[in-house]
C-alpha cells in the first residue's frame, strides 16, 4: 500500500489524508454491532455519529426529513430504526423538542438486548493484522 504511513501517534491512521474524515466507534465491530445492525440502522447511526462530529457535540437537533436527504432513511422507517438503536444504548432521542434532539452515546454505554454492557472485544485484536 502506498501513501498509508503507520506513526505511534495515530496520525497516520487516517487512510484518506488529503480527504476530509470521520471516523465510527472500534467497538461498532468489536461487539459484533456492526454486523447485527440492519442496514437501515448502521446507516442512520452513521449519519448522527457523521451530524455529532459536524457540529462537534454529542446532542444536536435535525428534522427526520433533514435526516432524509442525507442517508435515504425515510420517516416511516426513522420510527422504526430510532428505537432500534436506542434499545442499543446507541443513542437516545428526546421526542419533546421540536425538531428532535439526538444524543450520541459513549460506546462504553451501550447495552446488549438483556440490557448487559457489551464486552469490551469480541474480536481478538490479532485477527485484524491477519486482513
Amino acid at each position: 500500500m502506498t501513501g498509508i504511513r503507520k506513526s505511534s501517534s495515530g496520525a497516520g491512521r487516517n487512510p484518506f489524508p488529503a480527504e476530509p474524515f470521520y471516523c465510527v466507534p472500534i467497538k461498532l465491530h468489536d461487539c459484533g454491532l456492526a454486523r447485527e445492525l440492519t442496514g437501515a440502522e448502521f446507516k442512520r447511526y452513521s449519519t448522527l455519529v457523521r451530524l455529532a462530529n459536524y457540529h462537534k457535540r454529542i446532542e444536536f437537533r435535525a428534522t427526520l426529513p433533514e435526516l432524509e436527504k442525507l442517508d435515504g432513511i425515510s420517516t416511516r422507517r426513522a420510527h422504526e430504526v430510532h428505537p432500534r438503536l436506542e434499545e442499543y444504548g446507541m443513542i437516545r432521542v428526546e421526542r419533546d423538542t421540536n425538531p428532535y434532539t439526538y444524543v450520541v452515546l459513549l460506546p462504553s454505554e451501550w447495552r446488549d438486548n438483556n440490557g448487559q454492557q457489551y464486552p469490551p472485544s469480541k474480536v481478538p485484536k490479532s485477527y485484524f493484522r491477519n486482513i
